[in-house]
């Protein structure tokens, strides 16, 4: 597998002509990175993304990767509040310390089963008793992967 470089080795010699072009390179590179991570589990997006952070850093000089960390840490800080407004359209994330879960756990439950059930109902196969079983197993297999985690 051909990881590339890195940062810095791999980018000498490749100017960009503005700042806003290389800001544009970066949007579509993001653009067309993020459909591959897209409905991968969090656990599993954690460490391609770290992995792959992991690379970048590899690729700087040793007495640098420190610093370029802490740059990478910091602007992922700034990203931060705007991925959140795109991502929850401007109503900040839905459990913050400032708004925390205002629903029972029977409330959450119905509310994922109601999720399921509109998934299902959009690939519309027609048969409400299969699209219950289907929820059914889909719940079941969460259930044992959060049994395994916590074991």
């Amino acid at each position: 597998m051909d990881r590339g470089t890195g940062g810095a080795v791999q980018g000498q010699g490749m100017a960009m002509n503005s700042l806003d072009e290389e800001i544009e390179a970066a949007y579509r590179l993001e653009k067309s990175i993020w459909p591959i991570l897209k409905g991968h589990r969090p656990e599993v997006q954690n460490v391609v993304i770290a992995d792959m952070l992991a690379t970048f850093l590899a690729g700087h000089a040793p007495p640098l990767r420190e610093v370029v960390l802490e740059q990478t840490i910091e602007l992922v800080k700034t990203l931060l509040p705007v991925n959140e407004a795109i991502l929850f359209e401007g109503k900040g994330h839905p459990y913050t310390l400032e708004r925390p879960m205002e629903k029972t756990f029977d409330e959450a439950l119905m509310d994922l089963i109601d999720e399921y059930m509109i998934a299902a109902e959009q690939n519309d196969n027609g048969d409400v008793a299969e699209m219950r079983e289907d929820i059914i197993s889909a719940l079941e297999l969460r259930l044992m992967a959060l049994k395994e985690e916590s074991e």
